[in-house]
C-alpha cells in the first residue's frame, strides 16, 4: 500500500510521483494531501490508464494480506472535512 501526496506541490510534482508510483507499483494507492477537488481530479485522470479507481464510502480502511485487491487499483477515502 502506498499512501500518495498527491497535492502536486509541495512534496513532489505529479510528474514525479507517477513515475515514483510506476517503479514500486503497490497494489493499493491512497490518494492524500488534496485539498480541492482539481488535485484529485487530475491526479485519477493522469492514473486512469494504470490503476482503477474504488471509491470507498467509509473515511477508513483495514488493509491485510489476506484482503488486498487482486489487481492494483487507487482507493479513494471521502473526507477533505474542510
Amino acid at each position: 500500500m502506498l499512501l500518495a501526496p498527491i497535492d502536486g506541490r509541495v512534496t513532489m510534482s505529479h510528474d514525479e510521483l507517477i513515475d515514483t508510483i510506476r517503479q514500486i507499483k503497490p497494489t493499493v494507492i491512497v490518494p492524500m494531501h488534496w485539498f480541492y477537488g482539481g488535485d484529485i481530479e487530475l491526479f485519477l485522470s493522469r492514473m486512469q490508464d494504470d490503476y482503477p479507481v474504488k471509491r470507498s464510502p467509509e473515511p477508513w480502511v483495514v488493509l491485510s494480506a489476506r484482503n488486498l485487491p487482486k489487481q492494483p487499483e487507487i482507493l479513494l477515502l471521502p473526507g477533505n472535512a474542510f
